[in-house]
């Protein structure tokens, strides 16, 4: 036993418990059904708020790189975003603290309705910004003149 705690005091790594082996086999299956279906009406959704945005924009004249790259950053600012609402499907539980608007919590087993209003409110948000990125890129593609929406 001796032996056992010498080892672990010079870096050998500790067995790992059942507790741990358990935690991880569960981290690993995070896709349920809610998170399958906000993630795959993710990028039409979008698209469907950049169509609706597009007409109501100007072209970029001068610099449309600026354009692009301002709608690859709000486009995967929109993805990432709603990415991490994956953890909060995953154990039930919204909570979004902030100072101008205080803490937001809900929890699906006791506040089914708040909860499910949150992660939809802030995953509507996440649409509209990567729709507002995909329409900002589409305003750099040069149309034939008399094409133009």
């Amino acid at each position: 036993m001796a032996l056992v705690g010498a080892l672990r005091t010079f870096g050998a790594p500790a067995p790992l418990t059942f507790g741990v082996r358990a935690h991880n086999r569960h981290m690993g299956s995070f896709w349920t059904f809610p998170a399958l279906v906000l993630a795959a009406a993710f990028f039409p959704l979008a698209v469907a708020v950049a169509l609706r945005l597009y007409p109501s924009l100007r072209p970029p004249k001068h610099r449309p790189v600026t354009f692009v790259v301002g709608g690859v950053f709000l486009l995967s600012l929109g993805a990432l975003a709603a990415y991490t609402l994956r953890s909060t499907m995953e154990s039930g539980v919204f909570h979004l603290s902030s100072r101008r608007f205080g803490v937001f919590h809900a929890e699906a087993s006791h506040q089914t309705f708040e909860y499910w209003a949150l992660v939809l409110t802030f995953y509507g948000i996440c649409v509209f910004l990567s729709g507002v990125g995909v329409a900002s890129i589409g305003l750099c593609i040069r149309r034939p003149p008399g094409n133009e929406p």
